[in-house]
């Protein structure tokens, strides 16, 4: 999916409103570019149609940051489907899950939590 994808609405907003400087700001928050260092003009004239075709990243994810029993989707095995659970922990680089998608308030402890290979913040959509 490229950048012109994910933020179509956004940029179709930024358009209609007519402010340049939400596009500057959109490409400053999701390529790590410093608006201090190139005026909005030459940002919408030369940077922005590159970055409308670049592919899109997803940010990493500061698992030190998750709250306890945030919808997550994990998987052990690149190749399969993604497991619906609620965050636990996050040590040593490895998520940490509770068993069979409890909650903290529905787990029995520890002993029950499950670390997994793959794992990402669970949107809304994916996550009902």
């Amino acid at each position: 999916m490229k950048n012109r994808e994910k933020y179509k609405d956004e940029i179709m907003q930024s358009i209609k409103s007519r402010q340049s400087s939400k596009i500057c700001k959109l490409i400053k928050e999701n390529s790590g570019g410093d608006c201090e260092e190139i005026n909005c003009t030459a940002c919408i004239n030369f940077l922005y149609p590159l970055w409308l075709e670049e592919e899109y990243k997803e940010p990493e994810t500061d698992w030190s940051k998750v709250a306890v029993d945030t919808p997550v989707l994990v998987k052990d095995l690149k190749d399969r489907g993604w497991c619906h659970r609620y965050f636990a922990r996050y040590e040593n680089g490895r998520v940490y899950t509770y068993s069979s998608g409890n909650t903290m308030w529905s787990d029995n402890g520890a002993e029950n939590m499950k670390s997994w290979n793959y794992a990402k913040l669970a949107e809304l959509e994916e996550a009902e």
